[in-house]
């Protein structure tokens, strides 16, 4: 089963229902996991009421889970993909996506991108970011790494998807966070 997750907390409720409507239009199956602060948005009395949460289209479901943290969000999302794979152990691919992102591919597309290692993207504002930029140097001090990375690119946090051979990424983001 794949598992979208998501974190809000107030007016960006707003982009949780755009995701929601994008993912039913790219014809997601599976379950929406909703980490939230604060109220429910009163859109959501337009789902379906279920005995587990709420249903959108065909085999879509949501789910809404109220946090008590004080973590910034940013900070806590790799640690709420864990729980919700701890609370789904039937899960074969978790992704989390921001409240503020919207699906415009198929999802096959977006499921089948797990099957051949993490999927990430480049960040909007700094896709490219030298190997031996200062952030970069920096980011190899705090993590205490003195391992060569070449790489150009740096990905965005807003959006990752994990197939379940790879969860213990979640354990090393957590460790960073």
């Amino acid at each position: 089963m794949d598992i979208v997750t998501t974190l809000f907390e107030g007016h960006y409720d707003k982009g949780v229902a755009a995701l929601i409507n994008s993912l039913v239009q790219s014809s997601f199956k599976g379950k929406i996991c909703i980490g939230y602060r604060g109220s429910l948005p009163t859109w959501v009395n337009q789902l379906q009421k279920t005995a587990k949460g709420y249903t959108v289209g065909d085999g879509i479901s949501v789910v809404f889970m109220l946090l008590d943290i004080d973590m910034h969000f940013g900070y806590y999302k790799p640690s709420f993909m864990k729980k919700v794979i701890q609370e789904h152990p039937q899960v074969s691919n978790i992704y989390y996506f921001d409240p503020d992102i919207v699906v415009t591919a198929p999802w096959h597309f977006i499921s089948s991108w797990t099957d051949i290692g993490v999927a990430v993207c480049l960040d909007n504002c700094f896709p490219m970011v030298h190997h031996n930029h200062p952030w970069r140097k920096e980011w190899q001090k705090l993590a205490d790494n003195n391992q060569k990375c070449e790489l150009n690119y740096y990905v965005n946090s807003g959006f990752i998807g994990i197939h379940k051979d790879s969860f213990i990424l979640l354990n090393r983001w957590i460790a960073f966070s």
